[in-house]
């Protein structure tokens, strides 16, 4: 059969008969159904052999062998091309070769041929055209930003440009535009061997908002179109604006509402107010749910100066920021008179004295009409008074021959419609010398070495001054030469040497009427940094935290601050730094229970801040964690006692083996022949040391950080001491800023039997912190002392020193 099959190939297609080229379509992926009429010629003839060939194949990809047996038992042979994708159906009319899936490959043209018993072979040729859908539709704007679903806000009236790009499938597709199931665009052109593009242009209205449009991208009807669908979001303008406001008249002082509304703007309209061009604040706007309209409510106060001035709302879209509506109208405020009261001179008013005319007008305006006009001298009604020189004419007052007695305050009334209202006061003065003027600063806060600016304020008419500056106090009187004036204002500045240049500057004014009859006077007040707090009290420690209570000390003359900082005396770490403005109370929180800290309380102001104060505490473990398992209300008054108990001969222990060690240590000789041990202590005093006057041992934070211990007790905090060396961060040494006002040094060698004390001023010493060591040299007795090293022993501060033999 195979040699058959290939002598046929073989054979010129000229041997056979053929019929018209028919084309077929098949997706890929999808089946191809290729007909072949198999039906004999006549009815004594039967087929023996079909044979399916495809271009480029020279074997057949599929085969039938019927020679053996009618058709309907034939043999199917697919070769290894095709596969299981190729079958033969001969139970129909025409039979159909299918090929199921499609794949790429497969389009081409096929012959299918026709061996019958008697007749010549048959060949029917025809051609497979495998489509390939497009892979992806995508709609993206000018930018080739892609777009989905709502795309938008577009302004109304723009214009926009979606470009819808199909990518893939084969043949090129057909890219079409439709909106809602109208064809509206169906240009589209190939941009790439796999791309095909249409471009829509759209002049967007206000119908246009919410469309629906969607790109289709289709290559055969063999399979739904692929598409992409966008809605079209848009910003509307504003339709309309009205102002709803009905009275005919508004009061001045009277708060006044008025309403406008808009409609049709998307997204909802801002209403904005505006009075003559300016824009008015205070109105709120309030939009219905759908946005279809907005009411905006202006709440203002008219004032007389509103009268007939135009008043607008707007309606505007941000979108739109060349688009507006608007509506208003004139004001029509009533308002009381307002009224003032002018001088009219019959000679300039820098030369007014006693013996001259006065004329006083009083104006005014006013809606409605002014019915009626009162003159007032310091506050009484003022009439007529030949006698005292006094003529009131209606809308003015003339005095003749005026006299100092005529000096004071003069006002008018004038009464409408809306009520009355009088004048501010208009002072008459007669010429007069320089006087002090109220309400300026009198008082100067200064520090030692600072210069201060002290102004001088005085009323004179007429107002060229000059001015004369002294300083006095209990010492010494001189005059301030460092001045500059500028007409009723003349300003000295002041240093501070020493501490007797405090005391008070005044200033003496003269005009031509006459010198100051009596001076301006400024008080020079000392200030510096703060006292330091006391009577500090430490409660409440429980739960990882305490409250720290002390009272403020003196504020230098400042506004002061004052600050905590928490340490751990176990590993000297910062661990909370606490300020506060008002009162020296801290509440210190999240501190571990069953610690001991290190507190430094310390207040500042502008000029610096006061000596430290330490004290310390301790945080007692709870009474949960203390009794552990043995938590039952039956057992724990017992195990209280046990505890307590337990403590007191651990803590006589200690006690003792302190004490034992102590006695050692000061009885151990030092084993060097040139040197021996010495103990040193320091007591700082806040004055020079005298006879018979109590002293207190200071702690390595007295020495580094200036600070004064205080002794806290409380019944819930317990205070505590360390019994190790004890080293304080770096960032604390530049605390060390004054040394104590006097130091007594007590020195015990351990060569010598007595003790010896020297009592030496702070001047002497010089103070330096290196690391752990604490080195001071003392002049007058260097000779007897080289290094000191700071620790603790028995809970006190040691100064262990090295001494020559």
């Amino acid at each position: 059969m195979f040699l058959y099959i290939i002598l046929e190939v073989l054979l010129p297609s000229s041997l056979a008969l053929s019929r018209d080229l028919d084309l077929f379509q098949a997706v890929i992926g999808g089946q191809a159904h290729l007909p072949c009429d198999v039906t004999a010629p006549s009815s004594d003839d039967s087929v023996s052999l079909v044979l399916w060939y495809r271009s480029n194949i020279n074997a057949p990809i599929f085969s039938v062998d019927c020679r053996n047996g009618p058709l309907e038992n034939s043999q199917h042979f697919p070769s290894d091309y095709l596969g299981k994708r190729g079958t033969f159906d001969l139970s129909t009319r025409p039979a159909v070769f299918t090929i199921n899936p499609v794949l790429p490959e497969d389009e081409g043209k096929y012959r299918c041929r026709i061996d019958y018993r008697r007749a010549r072979t048959f060949n029917v040729r025809m051609k497979l055209q495998v489509i390939t859908p497009p892979t992806s539709v995508v709609i993206v704007d000018q930018n080739n930003q892609r777009l989905r679903n709502i795309i938008g806000p577009y302004n109304e009236g723009s214009r926009i440009v979606l470009r819808c790009i199909a990518e893939g499938g084969k043949p090129p597709p057909a890219v079409t535009w439709w909106r809602s199931s109208v064809l509206i665009d169906n240009h589209y052109m190939q941009i790439d061997s796999d791309k095909v593009e249409n471009q829509l242009f759209i002049d967007l209205n206000r119908q246009d908002f919410n469309m629906s449009l969607t790109c289709q991208a289709s290559n055969t009807n063999l399979t739904s179109p692929k598409n992409v669908s966008v809605n079209v979001d848009m910003n509307l303008k504003p339709l309309d604006v009205h102002i709803m406001y009905a009275k005919p008249y508004i009061s001045a002082g009277q708060r006044v509402s008025v309403q406008c509304r808009t409609s049709g703007s998307r997204p909802a309209a801002h209403l904005a107010w505006f009075k003559e061009g300016q824009l008015m604040e205070g109105s709120k706007d309030v939009t219905d749910r759908n946005g279809i309209w907005t009411i905006s409510t202006l709440v203002f106060t008219p004032s007389s100066d509103d009268n007939g001035k135009y008043i607008s709302c707007q309606t505007m879209n941000p979108n739109f920021p060349n688009f507006t509506r608007q509506d208003g109208w004139n004001l029509n405020v009533y308002y009381k008179p307002e009224v003032f009261v002018s001088l009219e001179l019959s000679h300039p008013s820098e030369k007014l004295h006693e013996g001259d005319s006065i004329f006083l007008e009083c104006r005014a305006h006013s809606n409605p009409i002014i019915t009626s006009i009162l003159w007032y001298f310091e506050d009484n009604l003022l009439t007529s008074n030949s006698t005292a020189d006094i003529f009131v004419r209606n809308q003015s007052i003339e005095i003749k021959n005026a006299q100092r007695r005529h000096s004071g305050k003069y006002n008018c009334a004038a009464e409408n419609a809306e009520g009355r209202s009088t004048s501010n006061g208009f002072q008459l003065n007669i010429k007069y010398a320089p006087i002090c003027k109220d309400g300026q600063k009198t008082a100067y806060t200064v520090s030692l070495n600072e210069g201060v600016q002290v102004t001088c304020e005085v009323d004179a008419d007429p107002t060229t001054i000059n001015f004369l500056w002294h300083f006095n106090n209990s010492v010494e009187s001189r005059e301030i030469l460092s001045v500059r004036s500028d007409g009723l204002v003349s300003s000295a500045r002041y240093i501070h040497r020493q501490h007797d240049d405090f005391g008070v500057l005044t200033c003496r004014g003269q005009n031509s009427v006459g010198v100051q009859k009596e001076p301006c006077r400024y008080s020079l007040i000392p200030v510096g940094p703060p006292d330091p707090v006391h009577s500090c009290n430490v409660s409440n420690c429980s739960s990882g935290s305490f409250i720290l209570e002390c009272s403020p000390g003196d504020d230098g003359g400042l506004p002061q601050s004052f600050h905590l900082e928490v340490y751990s005396s176990e590993s000297n770490v910062l661990l909370a730094n606490l300020t506060r403005l008002s009162n020296p109370v801290f509440q210190a929180t999240n501190l571990p229970a069953g610690e001991s800290f290190y507190l430094i309380v310390y207040a500042a102001n502008a000029k610096g801040q006061s000596q430290g104060v330490r004290t310390t505490a301790k945080i007692p473990l709870s009474a949960k964690r203390q009794l552990g398992k043995f938590s039952s209300s039956g057992l724990r008054p017992l195990l209280g006692v046990l505890v307590g108990t337990v403590a007191s001969l651990v803590l006589m222990a200690i006690i003792i083996v302190i004490i034992i060690r102590m006695r050692g240590m000061e009885a151990q000789p030092n084993g060097k022949g040139d040197h021996s041990t010495s103990r040193m202590s320091f007591h700082q005093y806040d004055k020079p040391v005298e006879e018979g006057s109590h002293s207190h041992e200071i702690s390595e934070f007295q020495n580094r950080f200036n600070t004064k211990d205080l002794d806290t007790r409380s019944s819930d905090c317990l205070t505590t001491e360390d019994s190790h060396s004890f080293q304080y961060p770096d960032p604390y040494y530049p605390r060390l800023k004054t040394p104590p006002m006097a130091v007594r040094l007590r020195v015990t060698a351990d060569n010598h039997p007595s003790e010896q004390e020297s009592m030496i001023k702070a001047k002497d010493l010089t103070w330096a912190v290196k690391s752990e060591d604490f080195r001071i040299n003392i002049d007058h007795i260097e000779p007897y002392i080289s290094t000191i090293n700071y620790s603790q022993v028995n809970h006190q501060d040691e100064y262990k020193m090295s001494t020559p033999v």
